[in-house]
């Protein structure tokens, strides 16, 4: 496997990025390096709920919602978060996205401008006592959606190439431009040292700082 075959790939949007990625991979477990490999595998299969988000995977992000209004039904009505705790307000604003890069490339090739997820029923009340005490007293909404434009997958996908093409440029950078596989595990201290230096500097997770909103809190 060479360096230079993975760069390329990398900077060819038209290569599958799952593909390039596994590859990423194995040279991570060849390397031992086990930093690159876990990143590439949350990004290859998916995050898991107690994981915490790089923070390119993290958006602030719209609250659209249905609701009564005395006898007057609204729908799709953008609703207002001005007045929410702070806390409160961060956790109906945060939109997650836990996906693997294929469940990433799905949504992007759907028909829909935005990405949508249903806000748990048992937390409406937040946003319908919100209502309420802005001026609207029989204000009550029934159902709700986080939404966010996909221009938000993109930029995921993007950083997620960036990043590892980031990766192997330096060691490019650092060992040469065709160094094989046996001589840079040869240099496995000096390749790994190098890589950890990347990854603490392009790879930032959030701060995983959130209430408990249910199953509506992120998109899986």
């Amino acid at each position: 496997m060479d360096i230079t075959d993975i760069v390329n790939q990398l900077t060819d949007t038209s290569t599958s990025l799952t593909s390039v990625l596994l590859k990423v991979k194995v040279f991570g477990v060849r390397l031992k390096n086990q930093q690159l490999i876990d990143w590439v595998s949350k990004e290859i299969e998916g995050y898991q709920d107690n994981d915490i988000l790089p923070e390119y995977r993290i958006f602030n992000c719209n609250v659209y919602g249905n609701l009564m209004n005395g006898r007057w039904k609204l729908t799709n009505q953008l609703i207002p978060l001005d007045g929410l705790e702070p806390e409160i307000r961060s956790a109906f604003e945060k939109f997650e996205f836990y996906q693997g890069i294929s469940g990433l490339e799905h949504l992007l090739a759907g028909k829909s401008s935005t990405v949508e997820v249903a806000i748990a029923t048992e937390i409406l009340h937040y946003l319908s006592k919100n209502l309420q005490n802005s001026g609207n007293p029989l204000a009550q909404i029934y159902s709700a959606n986080r939404t966010v434009g996909k221009g938000a997958i993109e930029h995921i996908v993007s950083m997620i190439r960036s990043n590892a093409l980031n990766i192997m440029l330096e060691i490019e950078k650092e060992f040469g431009y065709k160094i094989d596989m046996e001589k840079l595990m040869a240099k496995n201290d000096e390749v790994n040292n190098t890589i950890y230096k990347v990854m603490n500097y392009i790879i930032t997770e959030g701060d995983g700082n959130t209430i408990n909103t249910g199953n509506g809190a992120k998109i899986n």
